[in-house]
């Protein structure tokens, strides 16, 4: 949430929603709300299950995007292989694009504590990033 003076005094309030395209639930929410007059711009979530939809309708319906950057949950935009040290496998919870069930575990990474645990052991290659 962002306030801005106009000139003459006016507050202009913005209301930014956080996780667009993670998954339809959210997504709905936050379409509700910039109807409702809420919401001004919304950060997409480009790994989340639902991104290409929602952006998709955010460009319909004039929904001002941002990118939301995220380097620790999920599954990787990268190749695994390529980024080894960010991973680790676990049981995914993380709801996938292509809407296909996860069987067993899943190279995904690494969370925020599990990222700041493996930095502090030099467990994380920079070279990678």
């Amino acid at each position: 949430m962002t306030k801005h003076t106009e000139p003459g005094g006016t507050l202009l309030l913005i209301v930014t929603a956080d996780d667009l395209g993670m998954v339809p639930e959210r997504d709905e929410g936050i379409f509700q709300a910039k109807a409702a007059g809420v919401v001004t711009s919304a950060s997409l979530l480009v790994t989340g299950s639902t991104a290409a939809g929602a952006a998709r309708r955010a460009a319909e319906v004039g929904l001002s995007l941002g990118l939301h950057l995220n380097l620790t949950e999920g599954p990787p935009v990268s190749c695994p292989e390529d980024v080894p040290s960010l991973l680790c496998s676990q049981r995914s919870w993380w709801p996938r694009q292509d809407g296909r069930q996860v069987e067993g575990d899943v190279a995904e990474m690494r969370g925020k504590m599990g990222l700041r645990e493996a930095l502090a052991r030099g467990e994380v290659s920079i070279e990678e990033a």
